[in-house]
């Protein structure tokens, strides 16, 4: 067994609407956060804001208002570091 495995009883905490967005966040910023991203990072970052932006879209009306500031806060972050020509 690798030394860096979880032990077998170890669980995924549940997925809910708060990690997912924060993950794909994370994601995202990952992919910026070097001082000259790559053009495939740029282009990954770009992929998943447009993928936050499509959730956002599609939830319009069905996220309670904590859930609705939260994407709303990780979109204007991401875009805010999204180089113009992305």
């Amino acid at each position: 067994m690798s030394e860096t495995a979880p032990p077998a009883n170890t669980q995924a905490p549940p997925v809910t609407f708060y990690t997912f967005v924060v993950s794909l966040g994370q994601a995202a910023m990952q992919h910026l956060s070097t001082e000259e991203p790559s053009e495939d990072d740029l282009l990954i970052a770009a992929n998943t804001i447009q993928t936050l932006a499509l959730l956002q879209d599609k939830t319009q009306g069905n996220l309670d208002d904590e859930e609705a500031k939260l994407l709303e806060a990780i979109l204007l972050e991401l875009q805010g570091k999204l180089p113009a020509q992305a």
